[in-house]
């Protein structure tokens, strides 16, 4: 599948989306960060680094790094989607995901799926516990 990047990312928002883009098809590994396997924290972690932004390789640190984004009518291209998933709350995260525009989400889910993009509306599907704009 072709993605095409939103002509309103910015430089920055571009390098962090085609890294992540990338890294499509590769096996989830808990605690990964590359460039082999990755879990979703390490995914958007590595995706950032190669913008030359810091995040910390924990979902529940991501929750409260850069700006919040008040709602999905704000989201960026590069903001990261925190969400429960398997093993979280709404007020304590277990997933994150790359928003790559155009209504999609990547992360690296599971070993079963590894890393895939999954429509916004799935993604959040369980509960959406914030949104950062980290740029």
């Amino acid at each position: 599948m072709n993605f095409v990047i939103p002509a309103n990312a910015t430089t920055v928002e571009t390098v962090a989306i085609t890294y992540a883009l990338a890294q499509l098809g590769k096996q989830y590994l808990w605690g990964g960060s590359g460039p082999d396997a990755f879990d979703c924290s390490g995914l958007t972690m590595m995706a950032w680094a190669n913008s030359g932004v810091t995040l910390l390789h924990y979902t529940g640190d991501q929750i409260n790094e850069g700006t919040a984004v008040p709602s999905y009518i704000d989201i960026s291209p590069g903001d990261i989607v925190l969400v429960p998933g398997s093993d979280g709350t709404v007020a304590n995260p277990g997933h994150v995901g790359l928003y790559i525009g155009d209504g999609l989400v990547e992360s690296a889910v599971d070993v079963q799926f590894g890393i895939i993009v999954q429509p916004y509306s799935v993604f959040v599907g369980g509960g959406l516990s914030g949104i950062r704009h980290v740029d």
